[in-house]
């Protein structure tokens, strides 16, 4: 928790963050969290739902 607060205060985090986003390229651990909540069961339900809308 002390190492996250430390990237925060230090801009680091900051900087990784915008990388990512301009690039599109995701860090291991990023693209790790990407994947597992992609695969929690609510995302199934939020396809699902999502569907159903009008504004496809």
């Amino acid at each position: 928790m002390r190492s996250a607060l430390r990237g925060i205060r230090s801009g680091k985090f900051a900087r990784a963050f915008i990388r990512e986003m301009e690039t599109g390229a995701r860090s291991r651990a990023s693209a790790h969290l990407l994947r597992k909540a992609e695969a929690h069961p609510i995302e199934k339900v939020a396809r699902e739902l999502r569907g159903l809308t009008r504004w496809k």
